[in-house]
């Protein structure tokens, strides 16, 4: 597993724990409680999916990297052939 994934993973059962444990130790009636949660929740998921964004532009720098090396050897390969 990846560190990335570890933090995801992480920060979600972090999440999800302090919910349950504000449910329990909640003051405020029933219907507040859950207004509370949805925020929460929310926030969370804008966080997941901010996480996800970050890895997907670093995914794709690090694809284009790979793609210019590739390049970079392949046109290194055809000159030496054409060499010989």
């Amino acid at each position: 597993m990846k560190s990335n994934e570890k933090i995801i993973l992480t920060a979600i059962i972090g999440a999800l724990a302090g919910v349950i444990v504000g449910l329990f130790a909640a003051p405020d009636k029933g219907s507040k409680t859950a207004e509370k949660l949805s925020h929460g929740l929310g926030d969370i998921w804008d966080d997941i999916l901010k996480t996800v964004k970050q890895d997907k532009a670093e995914l794709e720098k690090e694809k284009e990297e790979f793609e210019k090396k590739a390049q970079e050897l392949k046109e290194k390969v055809e000159s030496e052939l054409h060499r010989n």
